[in-house]
């Protein structure tokens, strides 16, 4: 018990944060290529 416990809390809450920007970007990523083809359609016509 003590700075040990304590590191490896911060480092799971890292590896989680990571873990959902990730899959964050990942979400942001698909919605950009299902709608940046309609907004590049919008402009042309």
């Amino acid at each position: 018990v003590g700075m040990m416990d304590v590191k490896d809390g911060i480092l799971n809450d890292m590896s989680v944060s990571n873990g959902l920007i990730q899959a964050n970007m990942g979400v942001v990523a698909y919605f950009l290529s299902k709608i940046f083809p309609i907004f590049m359609r919008r402009n042309k016509g």
